[in-house]
């Protein structure tokens, strides 16, 4: 599963400064699903409506991971809760004066990687048992480490590495590196050096997926890259990869502006065939800013919009759209992510500008309700990921 960071962010604002015709720069969402565009379908407004008793919504099976940065220990943690509302814990605590910044689980749940930055200093990439022990360092002498991705047999891991100049990161590239507790190795660069990189996607053991631009306001191209063939990569496609459907045999695939105003303004996205993807798109539509998340089942994607935090999902079977107005308050663009059963979204709201409070919610598909897990102050409650509980 992915979740949305504060890397994600950063490069989010490089682009926009850049050019309005430059990209954003998404992120895949792991543990999502494949999805197809609308027509011209309008959109359906739902205004949604917090359950008033716990028992009107159904028993989700699962755990939201999220992190917080604890602004009085000046720390950053990572947290679960239980989407059936029994409680939260917390599972590890970060260096001190360090936050959080990037979560990936494995594929069989057994392991968490997660990214540690502060200000000024190097980025730590971690690797830790899912219940917090066991933590240890894969990497640690770069001076930013980005989103990372791991493999389908949870063997090796892939991130994005940059390269520190004098005002900031220049350039960045893909590496992959060993999880295996006994095969210790070292980090392995799989990329040439970019001015702009996505975060990385697998496409199978051996293959991953990544887009990259050589600076912002400039086009993006998609690569893939053999993991056994050093730097050498092989360009399929204009545009920046969002994500893969679960059987990864689509790509989600992000392009320039569409039509539309400065103040509301529309950008490309499509379906892509990952065999061939100079081929023409599944689907093709149009879409606000913001990062995505495919279903678990396939059947649907979501996206909340950056700049008026709306709920956007699609269909994939039938291509209709419908928009979900989120109750009390804005969303915080990005972070949203499925239950396993594909039934629910949770996502954080900032629902007390003046108090700065957010909630980590869970939205019911089903009964188009809603209902909070966890209540933070907005400046701790970071990003949020979902768990299969086995």
């Amino acid at each position: 599963m992915r979740s949305f960071s504060l890397f994600d962010l950063l490069i989010a604002l490089l682009l926009l400064i850049g050019a309005c015709a430059g990209p954003l720069l998404p992120r895949p969402a792991a543990h999502t699903t494949f999805i197809h565009p609308s027509t011209s379908t309008a959109d359906e407004i739902f205004s949604l409506q917090n359950g008033s008793d716990q028992n009107d919504h159904p028993i989700f099976r699962g755990q939201a991971l999220y992190t917080r940065f604890d602004s009085t220990l000046q720390r950053g943690e990572l947290w679960s809760a239980e989407l059936d509302g029994s409680g939260s814990q917390r599972i590890l605590t970060g260096s001190s004066d360090h936050a959080i910044t990037d979560l990936a689980i494995s594929p069989d749940g057994s392991q968490i990687a997660y990214v540690e930055a502060s200000r000024g200093r190097p980025g730590v990439l971690h690797l830790a048992a899912v219940d917090g022990t066991s933590d240890r360092i894969l990497a640690d002498d770069v001076a930013l480490i980005g989103p990372h991705a791991f493999s389908p047999d949870g063997t090796l891991l892939a991130f994005v590495r940059y390269r520190q100049g004098e005002a900031g990161p220049e350039s960045g590239a893909i590496w992959v590196i060993e999880t295996v507790e006994n095969k210790p190795g070292k980090p392995r660069q799989v990329s040439p050096w970019y001015g702009l990189i996505s975060a990385p996607a697998w496409a199978n053991a051996r293959t991953l997926l990544f887009s990259a631009a050589p600076a912002a306001g400039s086009g993006a191209t998609l690569y893939r890259a053999d993991i056994g063939s050093g730097t050498e990569v092989e360009p399929l496609t204009a545009g920046w990869l969002h994500d893969l459907s679960p059987d990864r045999q689509f790509m989600l695939v992000f392009f320039q502006p569409g039509a539309g105003s400065d103040d509301a303004q529309l950008f490309d996205y499509a379906i892509i065939p990952l065999e061939d993807g100079e081929a023409r798109p599944v689907r093709r539509w149009q879409w606000p800013l913001g990062l995505t998340s495919w279903s678990p089942d396939g059947a649907s994607i979501a996206l909340i919009s950056e700049k008026t935090g709306q709920l956007h999902m699609i269909d994939v079977a039938s291509g209709e759209q419908e928009q979900f107005s989120l109750a009390d308050g804005r969303a915080i663009a990005g972070s949203v992510a499925w239950t396993p059963d594909s039934r629910g979204l949770l996502y954080i709201a900032n629902i007390d500008t003046e108090q700065r409070t957010a909630e980590l919610r869970l939205l019911d598909l089903d009964s188009v309700s809603e209902r909070s897990l966890v209540t933070l102050p907005a400046a701790d409650l970071v990003l949020v990921a979902v768990m299969d509980k086995r």
